[in-house]
């Protein structure tokens, strides 16, 4: 009796477990994940259709000056490259940010935000970190929320 009753926990702690990298959208909800260049992430939608999807952190493009040399916040933008691969489809993503704007409260509804809609998601660029002297160094993290 009290092995079968260890057996029945073990197997419910071992079925409930999700990897640790996965990220679940909460139904009519938004998710915030964070990235280092070159980090993948999973993030599961379990909606009437449930989904899981890839996300990558592929590369960026700096063109903003840094805030030492930058007086005014008119310096440059930088572009933050991401790979959104769902089981059926892949898709390429651009956001990009101004040069001296940071975003305290992101949101969809500030238009500081650049977001796209791919795979019946909208992504958008929360925060991007400061220009930084090593690609390696630079980190992200994207607003989500199923369409």
């Amino acid at each position: 009796m009290k092995s079968s009753l260890l057996l029945l926990v073990f197997l419910n702690v071992l079925l409930g477990c999700k990897n640790q990298n996965d990220t679940v959208l909460p139904a009519q909800g938004t998710v915030t994940l964070d990235f280092k260049i070159g980090q993948e992430r999973t993030l599961v939608v379990r909606g009437t259709t449930p989904k899981t999807f890839q996300i990558k952190f592929t590369d960026i493009k700096e063109s903003r000056c840094s805030k030492e040399n930058c007086s005014s916040c008119y310096g440059g933008y930088i572009y933050a490259y991401f790979e959104v691969q769902s089981s059926s489809t892949s898709d390429s993503l651009v956001l990009n940010r101004i040069s001296c704007i940071n975003v305290s409260m992101p949101s969809f509804d500030n238009p500081v935000v650049d977001h796209e809609d791919i795979q019946n998601l909208r992504i958008g660029l929360a925060t991007i970190s400061d220009q930084q002297s090593k690609k390696s160094n630079y980190t992200a993290q994207l607003l989500i929320k199923e369409l």
